[in-house]
């Protein structure tokens, strides 16, 4: 009986232990950050990550990187960036340094192409989070398209 409580009273130490060890993992390892991502977009489909490196507490790199919504593609190539994933908690992504070799840019059109300008204008302010980019270095291209037919 004794055996029994010693072994129940242990049990939430176990718990927090296991995620403390869950948590370090995602953030701290490139399996954990690659994991993490695949969970991010079959959950999601917004996001889309090829050739990810690195980990969530940062710096990471991809060789594409793709937002896509009902609204907008923005897709990144050959991207690093350095960020605080703690910033999530307050529903902001804040990323200290930003760079990709291109930087494309698909705006698509309105689902209502009747509504006035000012109705269908914000697709890319019309974010889930609040996004603060200190530093930006794009490379050759940066271009802003109209999502193609």
């Amino acid at each position: 009986m004794s055996r029994v409580l010693a072994m129940l009273r242990a049990l939430p130490g176990v718990i927090l232990a296991g995620l403390c060890g869950a948590a370090a993992f995602v953030l701290f390892t490139q399996a954990g950050a690659q994991l993490a991502l695949r969970e991010l977009e079959a959950r999601f489909g917004v996001l889309h990550a090829e050739g990810a490196a690195g980990t969530l507490w940062g710096p990471l790199r991809f060789a594409r990187l793709r937002y896509e919504d009902a609204h907008v593609r923005i897709v990144l190539d050959d991207a690093y960036f350095d960020w605080s994933p703690l910033h999530l908690l307050r529903r902001a992504v804040a990323i200290s340094r930003l760079q990709a070799a291109r930087l494309t840019v698909e705006v698509k059109p309105a689902a209502d192409a009747s509504l006035p300008a000012p109705a269908r204008a914000g697709a890319l302010t019309r974010l889930a989070v609040a996004l603060d980019v200190r530093a930006l270095h794009l490379g050759q291209s940066v271009r802003v398209l109209p999502e193609r037919a």
